[in-house]
């Protein structure tokens, strides 16, 4: 995610510029809808880290507590 983090920081800088310099709206909503889409993968990316990492991890606990009941 830190690649693709950077990625999105770019990509919004450039929106920032575009404004700026009036560029048309179809092109700011195009770089827009590409920024939307990154974080949209970087989010999922960081989902699934937290299902293979911190819901496992609980759900372990929990069946570790229940073995030793």
């Amino acid at each position: 995610p830190p690649l693709e983090v950077k990625k999105i920081i770019g990509q919004v800088q450039a929106i920032d510029r575009m404004i700026d310099e009036d560029v048309p709206c179809e092109d700011i909503l195009s770089q827009i809808n590409a920024a939307k889409s990154a974080l949209h993968g970087c989010g999922k990316v960081v989902l699934e880290g937290h299902i293979k990492h911190c819901v496992r991890d609980g759900i372990e606990q929990v069946m570790d507590g229940i073995d030793k009941l």
